[in-house]
């Protein structure tokens, strides 16, 4: 009763408006100007390629589509003409409008999810939640809404009691979950709420563009758990782990791992378990302590498990704040075949990583993926691996040079993309001349979550035959970004402007824009490594003119045996199958899943733990060791 109280006074709260400054205002007329004039605009697709702008924006706002209803928006189309058209700058006040009857609604549903804790549920019958929202049709007035989230509050009750919570606990982690939610929502500030609706607006010129506000604004990608060395993002409501510094006490604990999802945070043993479900990624860093010696205890769901099995509570005591996350890094895994050892050098690239001001400054030392890379790689030489397996998973891209730079340590001087700008006009990316830093047997293993850069890399290496592409299929996106610094054409104006200028495609001259590309041979991973949301094709290009390129027959001359072998091994391999399984359930449940108890323990018993990333580099690793037995039973 207390707590429903207290979200009817936040209620209360919700009466404080907000409004745009004058700053906002002319921030949102320059970004207009930016991006009708200099927006890469695809050959015959002149008109804007985005959603419209109010849906993409209620949809920023209420992705799973539980807050508004398609009545309201059907009141709100009278102000889709003010929230922004081609050549019209956007009218901000009615984003903030818009944003404060937002906060108000969610503040009537969180006081309604509440006392439905306090109702019977009846677990037995068969009623289904779909809990993958994103997309799905709104419902249509508030009497349907009512039923989803009756449905949406069983689910959550349901799956955290078959995670081992006992009743009082799950009313009390609900409690918490729905107050803080609300929380959220009513300490949005004015920046982060015209960040929110730029970037909304911004899209529906420019489906890849975005506007990123002041520091400490509302699109931020990671953030770091400090003095554990864990980066955490947030995606489908949920905190995942992004990546860990190899000399943070999280990586050395080998207690967590990339795609884990945290749920809980406790700052330390004599606090209490915090439900972090629905929270932004910065305030659960925020809520980190930071006093070095201290234990903080995590609430953990690991990656590939179902979302209703039992979470494992990891204590990492804070030391010293670790290295970077996102550098390359590389090690040697040996795989034996019969009497024979084969050294693999495995090489994890998590992003394209460059220090552009300073080499804006001229300085020749600079950070620089690529750079990083050809040491690694080098040493691996020295090491006498027998082949080289580059790791794109979960690489989001970065910059393109350090694309480029990448594909000339494996193939010099070689073709690698082709590029079309917003002025129709057509160039061949090449990498740089040289020597090649490798020139063996190469693998690329990828998954939804290779992205941009990964993916021209990706590419390029499959279309010169240079390596086997393993994994699953990348997530499609073939679009090239510049910043636009806006306080450069007015003091004032806060913020920089993503903007798209050009797009990538194959050698071939096809694209891979909202397609990917697809592996030679398929390994399952993670289903949620990528988007919860197949990207579309934002940009409908008509393809280019193939280029004459030399490519190497050889790998794909064993391609069938390769994956004869793999499919032969995999039906043997306990691991593979149950990866197998584990990856239909998951993609099933992140769809739809029953509230019958029963039903559920079942799916739930039915879907083993697997740790989908290590399996899946498994088979990675035995998929190259099959070629180079080939190459070897090849030779005279």
């Amino acid at each position: 009763m207390a707590l429903g109280l207290a979200l009817s006074t936040q209620l209360m709260a919700a009466d404080v408006l907000m409004k745009p400054t004058a700053a906002q205002a002319e921030a949102a007329l320059w970004t207009s100007r930016v991006l009708e004039r200099y927006r890469y605009k695809p050959e015959g697709q002149s008109a804007p390629a985005g959603v419209p702008v109010l849906d993409a924006y209620l949809d920023a706002l209420d992705p799973d589509r539980l807050v508004f209803t398609q009545a309201d928006v059907e009141a709100y189309d009278s102000l889709r003409a003010g929230l922004g058209m081609a050549r019209k700058a956007p009218d901000v006040a009615i984003a903030f409008t818009i944003h404060d009857r937002y906060r108000a609604r969610l503040a009537d549903r969180m006081v309604a999810a509440v006392a439905l804790l306090d109702q019977p549920m009846d677990f037995s019958g068969k009623e289904r939640y779909q809990r993958l929202r994103t997309g799905a049709a709104r419902p249509r007035d508030g009497q349907e809404l009512d039923r989803l989230w009756r449905l949406r509050v069983m689910d959550d009750y349901l799956s955290l009691r078959l995670a081992g919570l006992a009743e009082e606990d799950v009313r009390l982690r609900l409690r918490q979950r729905y107050h803080a939610q609300l929380r959220h929502a009513e300490r949005m500030q004015p920046m982060a709420v015209f960040e929110r609706f730029m970037s909304a607006y911004t899209r529906y010129l420019d489906p890849d563009s975005a506007y990123l506000a002041e520091e400490g604004g509302y699109h931020g990608a990671t953030h770091r758990l400090s003095g554990i060395g864990v980066d955490i993002g947030s995606k489908a409501g949920l905190i995942r782990v992004h990546a860990m510094a190899p000399d943070g006490a999280a990586a050395r604990s080998g207690r967590l791992k990339p795609g884990d999802r945290i749920l809980g945070l406790a700052r330390n043993a004599a606090e209490p378990m915090v439900d972090v479900v629905g929270w932004p990624a910065d305030e659960v860093a925020a809520l980190a302590d930071e006093v070095v010696g201290v234990e903080m205890i995590l609430d953990v769901l690991p990656a590939g498990a179902s979302p209703d099995a039992p979470r494992t509570r990891v204590g990492l005591v804070r030391d010293r704040e670790p290295g970077p996350t996102r550098l390359a890094e590389s090690r040697i895994e040996v795989v034996k075949r019969g009497a024979a050892s084969y050294r693999i050098g495995v090489v994890k690239v998590p992003e394209f990583y460059q220090d552009t001001a300073a080499k804006r400054r001229g300085l020749t030392e600079f950070s620089s993926m690529s750079r990083d890379l050809a040491v690694q790689l080098g040493a691996l030489r020295r090491d006498r691996v027998d082949a080289l397996m580059l790791d794109l998973r979960g690489n989001g891209g970065g910059a393109l040079d350090e694309t480029l730079r990448l594909v000339g340590l494996f193939a010099p001087g070689a073709p690698v993309t082709q590029q079309r700008s917003g002025k129709g006009e057509i160039s061949v990316e090449k990498a740089p001349e040289g020597a090649a830093a490798w020139d063996g047997p190469l693998a690329v293993l990828v998954d939804r979550g290779s992205a941009a850069g990964a993916e021209i890399v990706t590419a390029a290496l499959q279309d010169l035959g240079r390596a086997i592409v393993l994994g699953d299929r990348t997530y499609g996106r073939s679009t090239v970004q510049t910043l636009v610094d806006l306080s450069r054409l007015s003091k004032d104006i806060p913020g920089e402007l993503k903007m798209t200028v050009s797009q990538v495609f194959r050698l071939d001259g096809s694209s891979f824009e909202g397609q990917g590309v697809k592996p030679d041979i398929l390994l399952p991973g993670l289903a949620d490594a990528g988007p919860a949301q197949a990207p579309g094709k934002a940009f409908d290009s008509p393809p280019l003119m193939p280029l004459a390129y030399r490519k190497d027959a050889t790998l794909a001359a064993r391609l069938p045996a390769l994956r004869a072998r793999h499919q032969q091994r995999c039906a043997k391999d306990a691991r593979c199958q149950a990866l197998l399984a584990s990856r239909a359930l998951d993609e099933r449940g992140q769809r739809e899943v029953s509230l019958n108890e029963a039903e559920r323990r079942s799916m739930r018993d039915a879907q083993p733990v697997i740790d989908a990333r290590t399996v899946q580099q498994a088979e990675a690793l035995q998929v190259l060791a099959d070629a180079l037995v080939l190459a070897r039973e090849a030779k005279p």
